[in-house]
């Protein structure tokens, strides 16, 4: 899926962070698992993001410019590790 989103032009926001593998993901369903709280994070800085954000709707415009550019730039990355462009 994310392969998909990197090769037609799906949202930046995916890529703004490292890619997570499927071993961390499992990780965090186990963790759910036991802990049985219905929200998890991965990773789990993005709780504090979406928190301040949804704490202060009006930071989001201004933060949307440079994260895609962010954004951009981990695609790119991604695509390199991916071997489907030059680093």
């Amino acid at each position: 899926m994310l392969f998909h989103e990197a090769t037609h032009d799906g949202s930046l926001l995916n890529f703004l962070g490292k890619v997570s593998t499927a071993d961390d993901v499992a990780k965090v369903v186990e963790r759910a698992l036991r802990k049985r709280r219905l929200e998890h994070f991965l990773p789990y800085s993005d709780s504090i993001l979406c928190r301040i954000l949804e704490s202060f709707p009006w930071l989001v415009p201004p933060m949307l410019a440079p994260a895609e550019a962010i954004g951009r730039r981990g695609r790119a990355k991604y695509l390199v590790r991916k071997g489907m462009a030059q680093g």
